[in-house]
């Protein structure tokens, strides 16, 4: 079964988190960070390295996960800290990292890394910029990538 999981601080995430369920007919689970924090702070919170934050969540049902959350400069704490609370372990997951900015694809790639020691299995991701997401989205093909590497980890 597939389950979307998202953070968004501005809505971007939450949009494509949103756009996949809506394809893909699954429902999604929110991360909340426990604390509201201006943009100020998450961007100050953003430059250490691998710190989390206390954050709300339901339950993870899926084995099938689409992970989707914004890059920031080093580190997403809240989702940082749902990674490092064992919610992945034993699940597929296809990031999908929203972003505008520079370095992503190493920023995406330590997830990647997170998530695998924290027993996840990444299937794929997908870095998209903020300024063509509703483009990307009015397109099958980003479905149909997910799908793939979904379909391609179970050996189908």
């Amino acid at each position: 079964m597939k389950e979307i999981v998202y953070f968004s601080y501005t809505g971007t995430s939450e949009k494509i988190a949103k756009a996949f369920s809506s394809h893909l007919n699954c429902s999604m689970v929110g991360i909340k960070p426990v604390r509201s924090r201006s943009y100020l702070e998450w961007l100050i919170l953003s430059f250490i390295p691998k710190l989390g934050v206390k954050i709300l969540h339901e339950n993870i049902d899926g084995d099938e996960i689409i992970l989707c959350f914004p890059k920031w400069t080093f580190n997403c704490p809240p989702i940082t800290s749902f990674i490092k609370s064992g919610n992945l372990k034993g699940k597929r997951v296809f990031m999908v990292v929203a972003c505008g900015g520079w370095r992503a694809e190493s920023y995406t790639a330590k997830y990647a890394e997170l998530i695998e020691k924290h027993r996840g299995f990444v299937v794929g991701w997908k870095i998209l910029r903020r300024k063509y997401v509703d483009e990307i989205l009015r397109s099958n093909e980003l479905f149909e990538e997910v799908e793939n590497a979904f379909s391609a980890a179970k050996g189908d």
